[in-house]
């Protein structure tokens, strides 16, 4: 096929569409831009052919030459396909191709990773190292807290004085949505946070429980 529209020209004519439709940041564009050069580059080089020319059959290849040849992560392949993806259904609405050879490709699942936790021994460790100065009182209250009550740091760092309920040792909680609900911690929580908080006033004034 003769390249009377040169690939140079369509990719520079969808990052504009993209440009101008989805208002993409120069970022996002540069990344649209060295993704299908690098398609372009890998459909001339391994296949002798153009975009234009590229069947269903091509387009797996591509994907196993980013999975197995190049060892892309599934979250790197899927962007790279993704955006060849999209470039296509520009070329078949321009009239450039008949069909999108990677409208059936689908994309990788990503395996999700779970976040890394403290075991029993390094919890007891933190907890039981030395709270003397005000900085390291503040950080063991609220792992301490963190440890007791199972909120998150968003949900602990939000809370006020007038929250604790000190005689029953629990605190009032809002959470997402606005939904509120009652959390308790240990007496040994409880004498950290009256340490923390007599501290705090002998030095600054705050609503803040930490």
């Amino acid at each position: 096929m003769e390249e009377t529209i040169g690939e140079k020209e369509l990719i520079a004519h969808f990052t504009a569409v993209q440009r101008s439709i989805r208002k993409l940041s120069a970022h996002t564009l540069l990344a649209y831009e060295q993704d299908l050069a690098q398609f372009v580059l890998w459909a001339k080089t391994s296949l002798a052919i153009h975009p234009q020319e590229c069947r269903r059959e091509d387009a797996k290849m591509y994907v196993r030459h980013l999975t197995k040849e190049k060892q892309y992560s599934h979250a790197t392949v899927n962007r790279k396909i993704s955006c060849v993806k999209m470039f296509y259904t520009y070329l078949v609405r321009e009239g450039h191709c008949q069909q999108n050879p990677f409208s059936l490709v689908a994309v990788h699942r990503q395996q999700s990773t779970l976040p890394d936790v403290l075991t029993v021994k390094e919890v007891a460790t933190l907890l039981s190292l030395p709270s003397t100065d005000f900085p390291s009182l503040r950080d063991m209250s609220l792992f301490s807290l963190l440890y007791d009550t199972g909120c998150r740091i968003s949900e602990v760092l939000a809370l006020r004085e007038r929250d604790v309920s000190w005689k029953e040792n629990r605190i009032l909680v809002v959470g997402k949505g606005r939904k509120t609900r009652y959390v308790f911690f240990t007496d040994y929580t409880k004498e950290l946070l009256i340490r923390y908080v007599s501290s705090k006033r002998q030095l600054f004034d705050s609503e803040y429980l930490l």
